[in-house]
């Protein structure tokens, strides 16, 4: 199989991985929004609650475990959005690596086409050369010193 056959191919499959990888770029930067934004609403419900009023015991018991559920399921958002921060830095890193791989065949393929074009000019570099000499030589035999 000749390079140009392969190469075309091969250029177009480094494009599909690249835009997947976008794809899975903007997929995790949605989930980082969406989680952030359910950690900003459970930061202000914490914050809303106040200090357990001074009532009855089980009135108090019930506000502090509604502090520590508030604050449990604060922490468990806290939690995701870090799992969505690391997951979206590997994302990017995959983009970078896609890119990078599709930027390297291109290049090849860029190499390969300037090699084949100067192969086709040497070539007919070489054909114009040995025409030149040929009707020199007959120019010249016609000629007699």
């Amino acid at each position: 199989m000749t390079n140009r056959r392969w190469l075309p191919t091969m250029l177009r499959a480094r494009q599909a991985g690249e835009d997947a990888a976008a794809l899975h770029v903007a997929q995790a930067r949605r989930d980082l929004a969406e989680h952030e934004g359910i950690e900003r609403a459970q930061r202000a419900r914490l914050a809303g609650l106040g200090v357990p009023a001074t009532g009855s015991t089980r009135a108090f018991l019930v506000e502090v475990t509604r502090g520590d559920a508030a604050a449990a399921t604060h922490l468990a958002a806290q939690h995701r959005v870090g799992v969505a921060e690391r997951r979206l830095a590997a994302r990017v890193e995959e983009l970078n690596a896609a890119a990078q791989q599709r930027q390297s065949v291109q290049k090849l393929s860029e190499r390969l086409d300037a090699e084949g074009r100067a192969t086709e000019l040497a070539t007919s570099q070489r054909s114009l050369d040995d025409l030149t000499i040929s009707r020199f030589t007959r120019t010249t035999a016609g000629r007699t010193p």
